[in-house]
């Protein structure tokens, strides 16, 4: 059974390809950017400093720095009280507390469980954890997912990611929000990476480029859109509520998404899988022939070998390393989404301290992908996935070594704010390109019987680079050289590997573990004669009756 061909007959975006696009793409991607950049506002840390002693002023109280003109209280210190006086020569911690000051009215988590001064690394700590509960559901949603089904995967983390979202809201201790946070972190990636697949499965080869790469813009969107989320829902538990109730849309999507042609194709599921094509057909008001829809003896024997094998080991992450072709896609792959992450990450915490409106500044930081997702769109048609990842690659490492050497102003006073914030954009921009590759990428590089596994696998390779990132940030106390020149060596680095990996452009969509080991010498598309012009039966894979305007192909 030729999916592709099949999705070409029944048209690349046909009324039910379009509909399940937009049911996917939109929360799809707009919820799990929420979830995720909700911890820039939920864990953001507001200017304070210790409360006064009772009795005292905070002049009396709380040493301060005057050099700028208005005083600057010490954050985490306090003077010391001896023998019922205030003694200036003599501090210890804060003794009574924090007062915080919070510049445009909000509250989050930071200021209700003073997560400051000595519990400052808890803060950090929270975020780190959630991005592990990002990282095993890498692991585990993309192994189920290929076992039981893409849509059961995405129904049930939308509904669990809802759940657990608005339970965060009504916590109180640091425990149970860490775990809850972990929860909250696991299913987003449920979320996140099962739609992507399931996008990227619904079309042929010569759509999935076009669809793949929106979905891709709407993570931008999604991402940017939170700043106004925040900015008019100040308050952390509110603003909670307000991103997690929306993933209860899991519920009408039981009835209007239809399982993944390609999955059910590959496990041996192909009474299920022409039933589907039927289903679609109708939507989209075209009739299937008997003959498109019955297996081949390949069909069949594939058939056979998963009845055969229906534990969960049949396929699994250690398949990615089996064979020598897919083991070093694998690698190199999963190295360059490490990179990719922990200098997407790295440099959104660098944005995040520049000066002026937290709001503003993160909306921007979101805004720059957008444009960064649709020029890859074309780039990526005429040049293919390499090459480009490439050079994105090597324009974000180049960027951030830059970026590290400026000064803040030159020797002369001149101030160099400016060209820092545009070097630091361009990175942004060259790094939001490339992952935006390497999530089309990856999808075409694995086989699939292991594509989600694989798509799962460079996940969790991510999550441990957005782990990392913030403790690389850390070292800017140690060098202001150290962070960004990290994210630049890494960058080149993975930009030099990556020319190890196959070019994907117009090729078919591995489908078995063999495919995978040939596709360095599989042909291009433009070299083989499409359905739609194809003259012999050979060429038409027995379906040469079919007229020609039924054999859509769409470009």
């Amino acid at each position: 059974m030729d999916v592709d061909a099949i999705y070409r007959y029944l048209g690349n975006f046909g009324r039910y390809q379009i509909m399940v696009w937009l049911l996917l793409t939109i929360p799809g991607t707009f919820l799990p950017a929420w979830q995720m950049f909700s911890l820039v506002f939920t864990t953001d840390e507001p200017p304070f400093h210790c409360k006064e002693t009772p009795g005292y002023t905070l002049d009396e109280s709380i040493p301060a720095d005057i050099s700028n003109g208005d005083p600057e209280y010490a954050e985490c210190k306090m003077y010391e009280v001896q023998n019922g006086t205030i003694s200036d020569n003599s501090t210890v911690a804060c003794g009574n507390g924090w007062q915080y000051e919070p510049l445009y009215n909000e509250t989050t988590i930071v200021m209700e469980l003073d997560l400051v001064c000595h519990r400052g690394l808890l803060a950090e700590m929270s975020q780190s954890i959630f991005f592990i509960g990002v990282l095993c559901g890498s692991i585990f949603t993309g192994q189920i997912s290929d076992i039981i089904g893409r849509k059961k995967v995405l129904l049930g983390a939308l509904l669990f990611e809802a759940i657990f979202g608005t339970a965060l809201a009504f916590t109180h201790s640091y425990p149970w929000l860490v775990i809850i946070w972990f929860c909250i972190g696991f299913f987003e990636q449920g979320v996140e990476l099962t739609q992507f697949v399931m996008v990227m499965e619904l079309f042929s080869t010569e759509a999935r480029l076009i669809m793949g790469s929106l979905n891709t813009v709407f993570w931008g969107i999604g991402v940017s859109s939170l700043a106004g989320i925040a900015y008019v829902i100040p308050n952390w538990r509110k603003m909670h509520i307000a991103i997690s109730v929306p993933c209860l849309i899991c519920i009408p999507y039981y009835w209007l998404i239809l399982e993944s042609v390609r999955w059910l194709v590959s496990t041996g599921k192909h009474e299920d899988a022409a039933k589907t094509i039927r289903r679609i057909a109708s939507i989209n008001k075209k009739t299937i022939p008997d003959e498109m829809l019955t297996p081949d003896i390949q069909d069949k024997i594939d058939e056979k070998d998963f009845a055969d094998n229906t534990d969960s080991t049949k396929y699994s992450v250690l398949d990615l390393f089996r064979t020598p072709k897919i083991r070093q896609h694998s690698c190199i792959m999963s190295f360059v989404w490490v990179v990719n992450s922990v200098v997407y990450f790295g440099l959104s915490l660098y944005s995040a301290k520049l000066a002026g409106n937290k709001y503003f500044n993160f909306f921007l930081l979101g805004l720059v992908e957008i444009p960064a997702f649709l020029i890859i769109l074309f780039i990526m048609m005429w040049w293919g996935r390499r090459l480009p990842m490439f050079v994105f690659i090597i324009g974000a490492g180049i960027s951030c070594i830059i970026t590290a050497c400026l000064p803040d102003e030159t020797a002369s006073g001149t101030d160099l704010s400016m060209a820092i914030i545009a070097t630091a954009a361009i990175g942004k921009f060259c790094i939001s390109s490339s992952f935006g590759i390497a999530w089309l990428y990856a999808t075409e590089i694995f086989p699939t019987v292991i594509r989600n596994v694989g798509f799962g696998a460079c996940s969790f390779f991510a999550r441990v680079g957005s782990i990392l990132a913030p403790f690389v940030i850390y070292l800017e106390d140690t060098s202001h050289y150290l962070p960004l020149g990290i994210f630049g060596v890494m960058s080149l680095i993975a930009a030099v590997l990556g020319l190890w990996l196959p070019e994907t452009r117009n090729r078919a969509l591995p489908e078995t573990i063999e495919d995978g080991e040939n596709l360095h010498n599989a042909p291009m598309l433009s070299d083989v004669q499409k359905p739609a012009e194809a003259k012999s039966p050979d060429q038409l894979g027995g379906y040469e009756h079919l007229e020609a305007n039924d054999r859509e192909a769409t470009v």
